[in-house]
């Protein structure tokens, strides 16, 4: 029989932040246990990452574990995908090595996940800060003030999407059912080569069911040393060609008129940006050009 959760931490070099998560989990699956499997990703990592899950799979003992670490690093997407293809429970929880939880955060979930049966997504609201510099960058990413359930995924998703894209976005805040998003895997294999399938995968449950929106913020996104930040090329190519492909994907699923002013406004940002730095230009023309040409033969079809 298939456990409510399934769990999954994707990893890459990171011991010590893996070995603080799993202190987390440890402390926050008591009584949850026989709700939940746990799967490990690590991404080839070089590092103690094994001997820190080998020191934890102990405390796990009357829980499904699975450790499982890949013969050569697939980079950060596809190990999530990965995750989420293995993953046997009802629903998936791709937790990241590096946010932080609150106490509570799963037994919130389980609780929810059991009483909703209609449920294809949860948006866990969260926090940002940079740890190594003990800054805060925002504490609620959906200023509200009471969690909100909406039979209309697609609406309450639109909306989230329309404030803060990156509550929307964030491995940790977002707990799917397993079908549908294996079904969203499936249905956009270019996702899985695009920064933004997150955003993707997140509408695309939002589309088949009820989405519960939390008040409390139970993730604490960690800013600072993040490789997608650091990276200037992956930074680029996000900004200027994954981000415009994502949308005009969610409006062939079904996503309109909402999607036509986001994409608007991030073109906007985007020239702004462009004419500080001109030899991004035609990199963004690039790309816009070609998601214009590839919608005007699929009409013409």
């Amino acid at each position: 029989m298939s456990k409510l959760l399934t769990i999954a931490i994707p990893t890459y070099n990171r011991a010590s932040l893996l070995d603080q998560q799993m202190a987390w989990l440890n402390e926050a699956i008591h009584r949850l246990e026989s709700s939940v499997e746990i799967l490990i990703s690590d991404n080839a990592s070089s590092d103690e990452t094994q001997r820190v899950i080998e020191k934890w799979c102990p405390q796990f003992s009357n829980v499904k574990f699975t450790n499982h670490r890949q013969p050569s690093n697939l980079g950060p997407i596809r190990n999530i995908e990965y995750c989420i293809e293995q993953a046997k429970g009802k629903f998936v929880w791709v937790v990241s090595d590096d946010d932080r939880l609150r106490p509570e955060t799963l037994g919130y979930i389980i609780k929810h996940l059991s009483e909703k049966p209609d449920l294809t997504l949860i948006v866990l609201n969260h926090a940002a800060k940079n740890f190594a510099q003990d800054i805060v960058a925002y504490e609620q990413c959906y200023r509200i003030k009471e969690d909100v359930f909406a039979t209309d995924g697609k609406s309450l998703f639109s909306k989230c999407l329309l404030q803060h894209q990156g509550g929307v976005t964030l491995t940790t805040a977002l707990i799917y059912r397993t079908s549908v998003v294996q079904d969203s895997l499936t249905s956009w294999p270019e996702g899985m080569d695009n920064f933004s399938v997150q955003t993707y995968m997140t509408a695309y449950c939002a589309l088949y069911g009820s989405v519960l929106l939390t008040a409390i913020p139970y993730v604490v996104c960690a800013l600072g040393d993040h490789w997608f930040i650091q990276d200037t090329s992956t930074r680029n190519r996000f900004r200027y060609e994954d981000k415009p492909a994502m949308y005009a994907r969610l409006s062939d699923i079904g996503y309109g008129r909402v999607l036509i002013w986001k994409f608007c406004l991030t073109v906007g940002q985007s020239i702004f940006e462009l004419l500080r730095h001109p030899s991004k230009l035609s990199l963004f023309l690039r790309k816009l050009f070609s998601l214009a040409n590839a919608k005007f033969h699929k009409k013409s079809a």
